[in-house]
């Protein structure tokens, strides 16, 4: 549940009304089965938060691509067809992190 994480109450501190602030979720893999359904909903602003910025998922490296030495393009191209394969529903400002990169 999103608001029960130390950093969206910190940011409801400083913008009370969420109006400059967005979200990053990470570790869109470790999603229980059968929670995607509400994660999308979350990311789409149809959730218990909405924020006016939106929310981003971003695919990080696992620990086993770091110590492999998995470069950062091949990175981008396997978090890329993560979720073309897993969230094909949602819109491209809503996924990645050339996304949030662009974002910042």
């Amino acid at each position: 549940d999103i608001q029960t994480v130390e950093s969206f109450r910190l940011a409801t501190q400083v913008d009370p009304g969420l109006r400059r602030s967005f979200a990053v979720l990470t570790y869109p893999d470790l999603i229980n089965p059968g929670a995607e359904k509400d994660i999308i909903k979350l990311v789409n602003g149809q959730g218990k938060v909405n924020l006016s910025k939106g929310i981003i998922m971003v695919k990080c490296r696992s620990q086993r691509e770091i110590e492999d030495g998995t470069n950062l393009e091949t990175a981008l191209r396997n978090e890329d067809a993560f979720f073309n394969e897993m969230y094909p529903e949602l819109k491209s400002n809503q996924k990645g992190t050339r996304t949030l990169i662009s974002k910042l």
